[in-house]
């Protein structure tokens, strides 16, 4: 084999405290970088996931919470004809304004 094509490696004229600073800071960076990539990747697959089952769980349970005896705003089946002829502000518990 023909040596004379490859260079002879020259040395590098720094203290070798720097390389391992460099190592240091580089590799923390990596880990944070790593970390904060694929935690924020979990956290929203996982949002992801969670608001779509939220959001089907919803649809599926309209209009009632308890099915024919309670509506999802908390009004009860029986009283849907006076709140209709009333309003529902004048039935409201957790208003002043009753108009």
């Amino acid at each position: 084999m023909d040596t004379s094509i490859i260079p002879s490696p020259d040395s590098l004229l720094v203290n070798w405290l720097w390389f391992q600073v460099l190592l240091v800071i580089t590799f923390t960076l990596h880990i944070i970088l790593v970390n904060l990539i694929l935690g924020g990747c979990f956290l929203a697959i996982c949002f992801i996931w969670m608001g779509g089952f939220e959001y089907s769980r919803e649809i599926a349970r309209k209009p009632f919470v308890i099915y024919n005896y309670m509506y999802s705003n908390g009004v009860l089946v029986n009283q849907t004809d006076s709140i209709n002829e009333t309003g529902f502000l004048q039935n409201a518990k957790w208003t002043k304004i009753h108009e």
